[in-house]
């Protein structure tokens, strides 16, 4: 029996609502019902709908989403939950050719576990997660992951005979799976550790390569660990195009801020360098008032190694702060390299020519589009697009082409524990 543990990227209580203000964003109407594509995977007579766990859009604009189903025959005590890949063609149809008639049926390799972390490699193949927790007395968890062909049949080239288990010490969430580059595939597994000054958040990479195998050349045969400085927490995560992994921890910016932001080399090493060049550069966002205090929400990581951190400022709205690829403060940027926004950023992905796409909140929740210099794009809306109302929990963004972005929304709720209400993805142009 699975838990589900899924951070909120929307502040409490927001809820967007459909309108047209001055928002000049184009919604990509090639795409689902006029933008919006409805994750209402088939669900078989017999079987019941459960949840959909996890969404990931490819460089093609196709959709792949992990869909968890159930049937209960002939009684309660006879149920069996199983849990299938299903592949949005990138106009937002049903690709029915992919796998059976409920897609591709994740094999349950243990009763605890469950599928849902899922990726679309460079390659345009999915890659899928089904993560069994380390349960005591077990010493370790385990991540199984399997490659799948644009047929929607098991890719036998990866792993081993088309599976790779990596041992864990992972719990109930915590399990992201990442395209890298050159069709490699990233896992981070993200736990709590004891350290000498208390405990403190902490990440394990795994590396893949094409073949679904260690990448023994990445850090320590193919995995590299990250402890948060201070025995910090872990708020955010990046990865760069070109393999760079970044881990950030939001820290309290009222009087001293004692968040960092951790990178870890393409080759799988912790930069000490770059990590004390980012503390430092985060005292710009230190403030002596609370009405104003400073949390970093995202990060957008570009090949080029310059980092962007987006955030919310209390009561002041939000901000960007650029940093350059040794970890110091691009001075060139804002003032001081920060630029201070009317809205609070919560989520944020590269988009085109050096634009960031952000999900805000506020009165309402926004897609905005700010330029490489800070600015909302005006040919955008200055005050982006409202969306309809999304889900709590389970919202990112998401690539989906040239030109284009996705909001994936899982439609997830609270209602005594979590709760599924209509997931969906929108799909807008920048341009």
């Amino acid at each position: 029996m699975r838990k589900v543990v899924l951070m909120s990227l929307l502040m409490p209580g927001v809820v967007a609502v459909i309108g047209a203000g001055a928002a000049q964003a184009k919604p990509d109407l090639s795409f689902g019902q006029s933008g919006v594509l409805p994750l209402a995977p088939p669900v078989p007579a017999g079987w019941n709908q459960q949840q959909v766990y996890d969404a990931a859009t490819g460089g093609d604009g196709q959709v792949f989403v992990v869909d968890g189903q159930y049937r209960c025959d002939p009684g309660p005590a006879n149920c069996v939950t199983r849990d299938f890949v299903f592949d949005y063609l990138a106009d937002g149809s049903l690709n029915t050719a992919f796998g059976g008639p409920q897609g591709y049926e994740v094999p349950a390799f243990s009763s605890s576990g469950g599928a849902g972390p899922i990726a679309v490699t460079t390659s345009g193949l999915p890659v899928v997660a089904f993560v069994s927790p380390r349960l005591p007395p077990e010493p370790a968890g385990l991540i199984h992951l399997q490659r799948l062909l644009a047929n929607g049949a098991l890719d036998p080239s990866f792993g081993l005979s088309g599976t790779t288990t990596l041992s864990c010490n992972c719990g109930y969430g915590g399990t992201r799976v990442l395209p890298g580059p050159e069709n490699s595939t990233v896992v981070t597994v993200t736990e709590e550790v004891n350290t000498k000054s208390g405990a403190a958040d902490a990440a394990t990479l795994y590396k893949l390569n094409a073949a679904g195998l260690a990448a023994t050349r990445y850090g320590s045969n193919g995995s590299a660990k990250v402890t948060m400085p201070g025995g910090g927490s872990l708020d955010y995560q990046a990865l760069a195009p070109g393999g760079a992994a970044y881990f950030g921890g939001a820290g309290d910016s009222v009087g001293t801020y004692e968040g960092a932001l951790v990178k870890v080399t393409a080759s799988g090493k912790v930069d000490g360098r770059y990590t004390k060049a980012a503390a430092k550069s985060l005292d710009r966002l230190v403030t002596p008032s609370t009405r104003e205090k400073m949390v970093v929400r995202a990060a957008v990581a570009a090949k080029s190694g310059e980092v962007t951190l987006f955030g919310t400022a209390g009561e002041k709205g939000g901000f960007e702060l650029k940093l350059r690829p040794s970890g110091k403060l691009e001075t060139k940027f804002g003032k001081q390299g920060l630029r201070r926004l009317n809205r609070q950023i919560v989520a944020a992905v590269g988009g085109s020519e050096g634009a960031a796409m952000t999900l805000a909140v506020g009165s309402s929740t926004r897609l905005l589009r700010l330029l490489a210099d800070g600015r909302p794009d005006p040919k955008f809306g200055t005050s982006g697009e409202e969306l309809p109302g999304l889900g709590g929990f389970g919202v990112s963004l998401s690539p989906a082409g040239k030109g284009k972005v996705d909001v994936i929304d899982l439609g997830l709720t609270s209602c005594r524990g979590i709760c599924q209400v209509a997931p969906k993805v929108y799909r807008f142009l920048e341009h």
